[in-house]
């Protein structure tokens, strides 16, 4: 969904690294430290992990890769989270899912 959405390209885009799972996007230009630890704390959730380690950058430096889900990633930050906050877990769990 990533490549699909017509979001605006300065957007941040994030990933955990090394590790298959899901792109997440922040719907912001300038994400605040704490929007940004949220999303990476949903990365980890997304991909049933605990702890790692998050890539990060703006949405107009990814492209597609040349199999399917591979993100080519250019000028990326990363943060790593050794933890999961109890109130992240929490807003995940009451998220409303669409079927």
């Amino acid at each position: 969904l990533s490549f699909v959405l017509k979001t605006d390209r300065e957007f941040t885009w994030l990933h955990i690294k090394n590790i298959s799972g899901s792109h997440l996007i922040i719907c912001s230009r300038k994400p605040t430290d704490n929007e940004l630890l949220f999303a990476c704390e949903f990365a980890l959730i997304c991909s049933h992990q605990k702890t790692g380690e998050i890539i990060y950058t703006k949405k107009k430096n990814v492209r597609r890769g040349h199999t399917l889900g591979e993100a080519i990633v250019k000028n990326q930050q990363t943060i790593k989270l050794n933890t999961v906050r109890k109130e992240t877990i929490e807003a995940f769990a009451q998220a409303k899912r669409f079927d």
